[in-house]
């Protein structure tokens, strides 16, 4: 999908259909959620966490009712489905005709958490006059905060985002310097899903390292992984940090029983010294938008307690069985 913007006059008058919550919580953080006239589904976690606009009109839905599936469940249904050459979300063309978005905010990240981009330009393309479109496409924390600038330059909003990007570096950079005081960089595994096993990639592993720690599972930039049991066990991090994609901590909390069931697991070395963590995935890491950046300092907190803040019960608790 080509990617299009708003002529200079036009942004003033701008309605945004956001597909994804990191795009609305640029939106956000430039303050322009006045100007948002729908999102996907996946905005409830933001709702919830508020701050998103009461009333805005949802454009897709989910296929099927993850509320009644497990994590193994779900992988599976999604795998077969994505195999088949299909979608797993169903766009309401209706109410996006309706709201005459002029400019659609979505990603080419990540197959999952996107519509796919030929089910988009069939409803898009009967819009009339057509939307400018925005794509996303951050794989590290450098290109999230080009995204930032990409979203505040088609809102006409270029100083908003210079200025956002800046605050932003300036707590990367307080972080980093920081965390380079620690004695030691302990071994982490920051696990994205539960069953099956998979690390958080992207953004994540570079994350880890501003913070202290060392993501061996992992790599800088890559795609999310499937990671054996068996890897992990001898890997035997010092720190495990849940951050399941798509689930809020409360969901992701009952999805982790799973791995009570899997040999050895409480002779892990992080379930054993209780620095098994779960936190708010979607709020802090999975979204490549400014939350990213209290995800930061809440992983440091967690790694090293001695030089940062420690993480409040809101953000991040330990997990037991």
């Amino acid at each position: 999908m080509k990617c299009f913007m708003l002529e200079r006059g036009a942004q003033s008058e701008t309605r945004i259909l956001s597909l994804l919550p990191t795009a609305t919580s640029i939106v956000l953080a430039l303050g322009a959620g006045e100007r948002l006239a729908g999102v996907s589904h996946d905005h409830q976690y933001m709702a919830a966490a508020g701050g998103l606009p009461a009333g805005l009109p949802v454009v897709n839905r989910l296929s099927y009712d993850d509320g009644e599936m497990s994590s193994g469940e779900i992988d599976a249904l999604v795998s077969a489905t994505y195999a088949q050459g299909k979608s797993i979300y169903v766009l309401d063309a209706e109410t996006i005709a309706r709201l005459k978005p002029t400019l659609v905010l979505t990603q080419r990240l990540c197959d999952v958490c996107a519509i796919t981009p030929h089910d988009l330009q069939a409803v898009l393309s009967r819009l009339r006059p057509q939307p400018a479109i925005v794509e996303l496409h951050a794989h590290n924390l450098s290109e999230a905060l080009e995204d930032m600038r990409q979203v505040a330059g088609a809102l006409g909003l270029e100083e908003s985002g210079q200025a956002l990007t800046a605050r932003l570096r300036v707590r990367m950079h307080a972080v980093e310097q920081r965390s380079a005081g620690a004695k030691r960089r302990p071994t982490v595994f920051c696990l994205e899903w539960p069953d099956p096993l998979y690390n958080a990639g992207h953004w994540v592993p570079e994350m880890v390292a501003l913070a202290g720690g060392r993501d061996e599972l992992a790599a800088p930039g890559a795609h999310s992984t499937r990671i054996g049991w068996e890897r992990l066990r001898k890997y035997d991090p010092e720190f495990i940090i849940a951050m399941v994609c798509g689930f809020p901590r409360e969901r992701a909390w009952r999805e982790l029983q799973v791995l009570c069931r899997k040999p050895e697991f409480a002779a892990l070395r992080a379930v054993r010294e209780r620095q098994f963590w779960v936190t708010d995935g979607s709020r802090y890491f999975s979204q490549a938008g400014p939350g990213l950046w209290d995800g930061l300092e809440l992983l440091a907190g967690i790694l090293h307690p001695e030089l940062f803040p420690a993480p409040e019960a809101v953000a991040a608790i330990r997990f037991e069985s």
